[in-house]
């Protein structure tokens, strides 16, 4: 079922309200969350927060993030055409809804794990890595009223395979220039490329672009034609954390 049919159907069945929230953690969470400190990386030198430094988030675009100030100036060259690009992006949602895409953003950063792990199997690139080239997973999901905490701020509706000619020209453009600089640093790193997960929330329209990384190795673990969307929504839906 095509991604925009899915959304309507969730709509209509639900009226566009998900369930409650969880009132407290899930027990299968890992309390360290180790997988997700491990994919929070300085864009430079690839430390974790697993090594024991502290990040800081560009102070223009408030996105990319780097360890130390020596970091974040070594990769001023090619971070500044994402910068650009990310600043143009927090001018457009405005004030009013920058909370919002503040709680997108920590949702996802939270979620990091599953969402690299899903776009790997939903693209297969175990058997086609050149597919990260050319298409992306895309992820819908909905505010939850009553969460109090930034894994469950969301609630998954749909997700799909998307080719990346259906964006705009314009939205192409952009893309492509992110997509490029995620998959130099990668193999900068001995990795293969980088690939997009990209989650929309449909009230406010706001939507979260995330490069993922990934390596023979990554590769290696999977088997082609793993189911991976039923393990997504777990995940995300029930605020599994790991």
């Amino acid at each position: 079922m095509p991604l925009i049919d899915q959304l309507a159907q969730f709509l209509a069945e639900s009226g566009g309200v998900p369930p409650p929230a969880p009132r407290v953690p899930h027990e299968a969470s890992d309390p360290e969350e180790t997988l997700r400190k491990g994919n929070t990386q300085c864009q430079h030198c690839f430390k974790s927060r697993l090594d024991g430094v502290r990040m800081s988030r560009c102070g223009a675009c408030r996105v990319d993030m780097y360890c130390s100030k020596e970091c974040q100036k070594a990769a001023w060259p090619v971070h500044k055409t994402r910068c650009k690009i990310n600043q143009r992006v927090n001018e457009q949602v405005g004030i009013d809804i920058e909370q919002h895409y503040k709680a997108l953003r920590n949702f996802c950063q939270k979620h990091r794990p599953v969402l690299s792990d899903s776009v790997i199997r939903a693209l297969d690139l175990c058997v086609d890595p050149s597919r990260a080239e050319t298409d992306l997973l895309t992820i819908v999901v909905c505010p939850r009223p009553g969460s109090t905490r930034p894994e469950t701020d969301f609630y998954a509706t749909a997700a799909s395979v998307t080719p990346l000619d259906d964006f705009e020209p314009a939205k192409q453009d952009e893309m492509q220039s992110q997509l490029k600089y995620a998959s130099e640093l990668c193999k900068r790193e001995g990795g293969m490329g980088a690939v997009f997960v990209v989650v929309c929330c449909v009230d406010p329209i706001i939507m979260n672009v995330i490069p993922v990384g990934f390596s023979q190795e990554c590769l290696d673990d999977i088997q082609p034609g793993e189911p991976w969307k039923e393990r997504l929504f777990s995940r995300m839906n029930e605020g599994i954390v790991v």
